[in-house]
């Protein structure tokens, strides 16, 4: 490509020297402001009205959400500068010279100090180039360390300007753009997703200000980019659609509690709060699981029949068979028939969609035919209030009559019904009629006191869209409360294990971004606090402005519904690449993932340049690809890379030693490592690097320099280096092992370790 930078003169870098400097102290007056606006809301007189506590509360907590908020984006603050044309006149009434971070930020008289990357102005940053410059001269790439500046690299974006510039004598440099992005893409790793806000790339940035309507898929290999487009899309979706999101919020749903615990940083860096992260297993407030069904099972459940069956078991719910009823006062006997019954379910369903709404309309209208029924029995006026209101009184009071009635609608919640139907055949068989075979059903079905897994909180969310909520909350808080004490001791250990970061302490640590598994603990204790992000955690039925959902391609279409049903608009960035596919209720592509559940209003855009992984590096996963009939849907790799994968053939026993002796041998090389390896592997391998030093079990992986992981594990991760071991055991390990493999195989940036195993 055609050489368009310069040298930067020393005055461009005082000039960011001194803008820098300003922009933290600007920083550092809105901490102080926000600091004593803070102090001002909690200290001072504790009494007045019930409503002058809660608006000092609600205060309170606002500014120390604002403070956390500013402390996300010390780092970094300005990254680029923009020189525009001179003499030109333009709508946003901005100077010719631009500086960009990532907040705007006001000077004392008010005038723009610099522009959030997510404003319009900002836009030719990412965009511009030396053939369609939009009005740019040059385009700076500023580089800070702490509250330093360290580096420039000034890109020329005006021909005639480089002309003469380099006639004056300045010598060429670097590609500015290319030299601030392979400055990033080299970097080591920190266990922790890095935004890209300073080096979006052209193609990324289109996607990034795309408009909000509709559904977006956004697909690609491995290593384009697709988490941290999404991310930065959800900061400028919040930032440019302010007024429709601010009530309403974003929800990311992520892969597992590690993938969520990899980017929670990464949105309040750039700014933003109103965000919810979640996984399908926690979509449910309260109810989290920590087991899988085997694959045969989880692609049942997954099915959109299993809509089907919900519906069909909903509808068995009612005790209609029960008619005739026949019940008894002091004075008198009398009946209920099936035709009451049926008048009566039909006008509550009439009044109200959902079962448990149902319920109390149902109940009142039967009561009326009843209490019309015993006014002729007694020869009464059956229209004057004052004898319907004591026939009532009557009824009401009369425990068989209640305890009748009850039966035939009893208030039912979602966990509840779901137990029932799978470990009831009959009723199973009777909702699953047409619908599922027998052998389905025998497979699906279970205990009823058996854990719940990750496939059931779709159907679970199925169950309590159909049901409503169950009047006596307190009813329903006693059923859940048994299942969610028993994960929650489950999921401390496993999310530490796993890197999922659980502080059982509280939410500080995540300044504002709220992961759904944090929520637990608050919900059984009762403790939901007033935050946009808290509240939207804690109910079910809280509707988003915009969901994410990243690695899409595993989502079964039961899991879609449950999805959809949380953003009525279906504004949704769906991400993800059909070959890592590994989940037996997949979809086999976008359209049948999406045309039914968006009405067909999805469009896709597809990212090429794999930036993570050197081209050499990628060579045994084209190769893998190339073997399962996908060669040619792979990126191409924006560089070389100076390094080949290393292969070594070992015996199975010799595995733990080898590893060792791998990590052992790079130990100068900087970075993060992945061992990747089959869960029969893991325990092994763990043993032995924990034997030798290698590994302190006390960190959580993603903290760790060294993390082991299984190949599902990994998804969306990236580290400096991996070790692949035993490549075939993990093709064997399920049915999607081919691309699990291909999984662990793209996850490196700087070296890929391969261990092979050649028998005994």
């Amino acid at each position: 490509m055609t050489d368009t930078t310069i040298d930067v003169p020393g005055d461009d870098l005082s000039v960011a020297r001194t803008h820098v400097s300003h922009a933290y102290s600007r920083l550092d007056a809105m901490r102080a402001l926000a600091a004593e606006r803070f102090t001002n809301a909690t200290t001072g007189t504790k009494g007045g009205t019930h409503q002058a506590r809660s608006e000092r509360d609600a205060t309170a907590d606002h500014y120390a959400h604002r403070i956390q908020e500013l402390d996300m984006i010390e780092d970094g603050l300005t990254f680029g500068r923009l020189d525009r044309m001179t003499g030109r006149t333009r709508a946003d009434n901005l100077p010719d010279t631009i500086w960009i971070g990532r907040i705007g930020l006001l000077d004392d008289d008010h005038s723009v100090l610099q522009v959030d990357w997510r404003a319009p102005a900002a836009a030719a940053f990412y965009q511009a180039t030396h053939a369609h410059n939009h009005d740019v001269e040059s385009r700076t790439h500023i580089t800070t360390r702490h509250r330093d500046v360290v580096d420039l690299v000034k890109d020329i974006l005006d021909l005639e300007l480089l002309a003469d510039a380099t006639a004056s004598g300045a010598a060429p440099a670097a590609a500015g753009s290319d030299a601030a992005l392979m400055a990033a893409l080299t970097a080591n790793r920190t266990g922790r997703m890095n935004d890209i806000i300073a080096t979006i790339q052209a193609e990324q940035d289109a996607i990034i200000r795309a408009d909000i309507r509709g559904t977006l898929v956004v697909a690609g290999g491995p290593g384009t980019g697709k988490t941290a487009v999404a991310l930065h899309r959800a900061a400028y979706l919040l930032y440019t659609y302010r007024e429709r999101l601010e009530n309403s919020g974003v929800l990311i749903v992520g892969p597992n509690p590690t993938w969520t615990r990899y980017i929670d940083h990464v949105l309040p860096s750039l700014g933003e709060t109103s965000v919810v992260s979640t996984t399908i297993s926690t979509l449910l407030p309260g109810i989290i699981t920590t087991q899988d069904d085997s694959a045969e099972v989880a692609a049942i459940k997954g099915d959109a029949r299993m809509a089907d069956v919900i519906a069909n078991a909903v509808k068995l719910l009612p005790r209609l068979d029960r008619a005739p009823l026949k019940l008894r006062l002091l004075d008198l006997s009398f009946e209920l028939r099936p035709h009451d019954v049926r008048r009566a379910m039909s006008f509550a369903q009439g009044q109200f969609d959902t079962y448990n709404e149902q319920r109390v309309p149902f109940l009142k209208n039967l009561l009326d035919i009843a209490i019309t029924r015993v006014a002729n029995a007694r020869k009464l006026d059956a229209g004057n209030a004052e004898v319907r209101e004591e026939i009532g009184d009557e009824l009401r009071e009369d425990v068989n009559v209640r305890r009748e009635f009850n039966l035939l609608w009893m208030p039912v919640d979602e966990l509840t019904a779901l137990r029932r139907l799978l470990s009831n055949p009959s009723l199973l068989a009777r909702a699953a009629h047409g619908i599922l075979s027998t052998h389905e059903q025998d497979l699906i079905r279970r205990a009823a006191d058996a854990g719940l897994t990750t496939s059931d909180v779709p159907l679970l969310d199925e169950f309590a869209d159909l049901l409503g909520p169950v009047t006596n909350e307190s009813a329903v808080h006693a059923l859940a409360l048994a299942q969610q004490q028993a994960t929650l001791a489950a999921l401390l250990s496993q999310a530490e294990r796993d890197g999922a970061g659980f502080d059982s302490g509280g939410l500080d640590a995540y300044h504002g971004m709220v992961d759904s598994t944090l929520m637990l603990e608050r919900y059984t204790t009762g403790q939901i606090n007033g935050t946009l992000s808290e509240r939207a955690a804690g109910d079910r039925e809280w509707t988003y402005g915009h969901i994410v959902v990243d690695e899409a391609q595993e989502l079964s279409p039961m899991a879609w519904r449950a999805i959809v049903r949380r953003v009525p608009s279906k504004s949704m960035t769906v991400v993800g690449d059909l070959a890592q596919a590994s989940s037996s209720a997949a979809a086999d592509s976008w359209a049948h993932a999406l045309d039914r559940v968006t009405g067909g209003n999805w469009r896709l855009e597809t990212l090429t340049v794999n930036y993570r992984t050197p081209g050499r590096l990628l060579i045994p996963a084209h190769e893998l690809l190339v073997e399962r009939g996908l060669g040619g849907s792979e990126p191409v790799s924006a560089r070389e890379g100076d390094a080949d994968p290393v292969h070594y053939s070992v015996t199975t026993q010799e595995i733990p030693t080898v590893v060792a002796r791998v990590l052992g041998d790079n130990a100068a090389a900087l970075g993060t490592w992945a061992v990747i390896a089959t869960d029969d592997e893991l325990p092994h391998v763990r043993g032995h690097l924990a034997a030798t030093g290698f590994i302190d079990p006390a960190i959580s992986q993603l903290d760790a320099r060294i993390s082991l992981l299984t190949a599902h594990e990994s998804k969306g991760l990236e580290f400096d280096h991996i070790i692949v071991v035993d490549p075939a055991a993990i093709r064997r390990s399920s049915a999607a092992g081919d691309a699990d493999l291909y999984v662990a195989l793209t996850r490196p940036t700087q070296s890929l370790h391969v261990i092979e195993t050649s028998g005994a």
